[in-house]
């Protein structure tokens, strides 16, 4: 499968859940809106994996099947939604070995009792989750989520957050930031951005009772491989911060 495209009006994109299942196996249950960004406050963009405007929403990340795939889409709202599902198949194998699609996602809350400028730099704060850690032997491929800050005059503190890296239990990196991660800057502030491999492609600020962005990143050229965990994970910043998203990979299978 090489494209995955849902018709549908973008305030309904959180209510619509995909399910993707192959060769009789679950590869991922998640709202529309969390695997494309193609809800609220995520605006038009188009990516390399991943691409959404106002009437539809689509994912072009490369899904393998070998006997059968099943593609649903289920209305989990209140409110009736209408939606339509078209499907791109390439018939025989994807040059290189590129294995078996594999998403995590969660909605991770921050946890932490004070503001971050009064952080004691010797206490320990537990990490964000994004969607959970790889196992066995693969390659991370991407994430998409919309970070959604308590509105205050400090919500830019959220995007501050480092990302960390670990890889087959070694800390394999410490990062600088959220939105450098996303190829940003002081908080995009020039505004809403997207590539084909990185943006932010739109946000709500200082309106209650929150400032929220999304955002996403494809690895297509400098995925990361593990031989038997990989786990990415952001420090945390201003309490009650929310995460909605997804983590994208590829399990080996050999």
């Amino acid at each position: 499968i090489m494209t995955l495209e849902v018709s549908s009006l973008r305030e309904q994109r959180d209510d619509l859940e995909v399910s993707i299942e192959v060769d009789g196996s679950i590869v991922v249950t998640a709202p529309l809106g969390w695997l494309t960004g193609g809800a609220p406050p995520g605006g038009p963009y188009s990516s390399a994996l991943s691409e959404a405007n106002e009437t539809s929403a689509s994912l072009f990340a490369p899904i393998p099947f070998a006997r059968t795939a099943r593609i649903s889409v289920q209305n989990t709202g209140s409110t009736p939604a209408s939606a339509g599902l078209r499907v791109r198949l390439l018939e025989g194998a994807i040059d290189g070995d590129v294995g078996r699609l594999e998403v995590h996602c969660s909605s991770s809350v921050v946890d932490v009792p004070v503001r971050i400028c009064e952080q004691d730099s010797s206490a320990q704060y537990p990490n964000v989750v994004v969607g959970g850690a790889f196992s066995g032997r693969g390659q991370y491929a991407g994430q998409t989520f919309v970070m959604r800050s308590p509105f205050s005059e400090q919500w830019w503190w959220a995007l501050e957050n480092d990302h960390e890296i670990w890889i087959d239990g070694e800390y394999a990196l410490l990062g600088t930031g959220t939105e450098d991660y996303f190829g940003g800057a002081f908080y995009f502030g020039n505004g809403p951005f997207y590539s084909p491999t990185t943006g932010a492609s739109g946000w709500v600020r200082d309106v209650m009772p929150s400032s929220d962005t999304h955002m996403f990143r494809w690895h297509i050229v400098d995925g990361i491989p593990y031989e038997r965990e990989l786990r990415f994970e952001y420090e945390s910043y201003v309490d009650g911060t929310v995460w909605d998203g997804c983590v994208f990979g590829y399990r080996a299978e050999r």
